[in-house]
């Protein structure tokens, strides 16, 4: 009996799937460790073997579509990481008693601002990581998909 190849659509539903599963670990991975100053290198070549592995596969129809669901996913991320100062305070427990303008003080005598600007810098640093991911997977697909007509 002969076996069928799964469909392209379902394929290319279960990349996206591994895809993301795979973008939400790196993401964990490096903010809980406090490692996201290599979040870029690792993303771009994680986006060059994926990019790879969708030509491969030959999920080439699919390109537009894949592109705005890790678009949108990165887009969501983004907007629910983003924290005032205030709550970042919060979260670390380091909140001090509000002056009259009712904002926490950020005085470096507790390391406070430390805090926050690590925070804004490791958001910073995780979206760049992901922004490469989509620059690698686009240019290698690209590349191999000219390459290959």
């Amino acid at each position: 009996m002969n076996q069928a190849a799964a469909s392209p659509a379902v394929t290319f539903l279960l990349f996206t799937v591994a895809s993301f599963l795979m973008l939400r670990y790196a993401l964990r991975t490096f903010a809980q460790n406090d490692r996201a100053r290599y979040a870029a290198p690792v993303m771009i070549f994680v986006g060059v073997v994926s990019g790879t592995l969708f030509f491969r596969m030959q999920l080439g129809q699919y390109y537009i579509w894949f592109l705005m669901i890790i678009a949108l996913i990165i887009f969501s991320w983004h907007a629910k990481s983003r924290l005032d100062d205030k709550k970042i305070l919060e979260l670390a427990g380091k909140t001090e008693a509000p002056k009259k303008t009712g904002r926490p003080t950020m005085a470096n005598k507790d390391g406070t601002s430390d805090i926050v600007q690590h925070y804004t810098m490791t958001r910073r640093l995780l979206s760049f990581g992901l922004v490469s991911y989509i620059a690698a997977f686009s240019g290698t697909f690209y590349y191999l998909f000219t390459a290959a007509n």
